[in-house]
């Protein structure tokens, strides 16, 4: 027969570990939650993708993510807006209007950058994000 004491401390062990799983899956979830999902639906094959995002303290701008023709790839956004660039190699781009430098080769750098390197591309903002977003990349 187990004593009264060991049978409290398993009960508050068991509800600590379940406690601090239920906090590990609500976070992991929330973690989750913000997904902006790029799909490449050209026809020109391969697409390359520069993204600016917000770390709390800087915009960052980031390049370059492969997307083969007919995948998807996912980015996490803080909820506000994401932006992005996008290019073939036939010289299809999806640009917009927001001012980011790029680089040729893979690159992560302050928005703010001097873009002495690289050069100036536009990128498209979307904003009014909710969960999950996706665009598709097409001709």
């Amino acid at each position: 027969m187990l004593s009264s004491k060991l049978v409290r401390s398993l009960s508050m062990f068991t509800s600590s570990l379940i406690c601090s799983l239920v906090t590990i899956v609500a976070f992991a979830k929330n973690a989750d939650a913000r997904v902006f999902e790029l799909c490449n639906y050209s026809t020109s094959g391969r697409v390359e993708i520069a993204y600016m995002f917000f770390d709390g303290n800087d915009w960052w701008v980031q390049g370059w993510r492969h997307i083969e023709q007919g995948n998807c790839s996912r980015f996490h956004h803080d909820g506000g807006s994401f932006h992005y660039y996008g290019r073939s190699p036939d010289g299809s781009e999806w640009s917009g209007d927001v001012r980011g430098c790029v680089l040729r080769r893979e690159f992560k750098l302050l928005r703010d950058h001097n873009c002495d390197e690289g050069r100036w591309e536009y990128f498209v903002r979307k904003s009014g994000l909710g969960d999950f977003y996706r665009v598709r990349l097409t001709d």
